[in-house]
């Protein structure tokens, strides 16, 4: 059985507007360590999220490189 991939999708609510991001499990755990600091800085993350939203098989060559060339954005509410 090949081992999956996951793929997660990070939603940073901020005071002018949103930040979407896409990474693996790597960026998973960087991203739940950013709030951590951020909480311990007094500021709420309750409305940011972290969701898995699919998977990949390790034979999909190149998924850390296209994951980086995905850009975050940020939208303006």
């Amino acid at each position: 059985m090949t081992k999956e991939i996951k793929i997660y999708k990070y939603i940073v609510y901020e005071d002018s507007g949103r930040t979407i991001q896409f990474g693996t499990d790597k960026s998973k755990g960087n991203w739940e360590y950013e709030q951590k600091l951020f909480e311990e800085d007094g500021f709420s993350t309750g409305d940011d999220s972290i969701e898995c939203i699919g998977s990949v098989t390790p034979d999909a060559e190149g998924i850390e490189k296209l994951l980086g060339m995905i850009p975050s954005y940020d939208e303006e509410e």
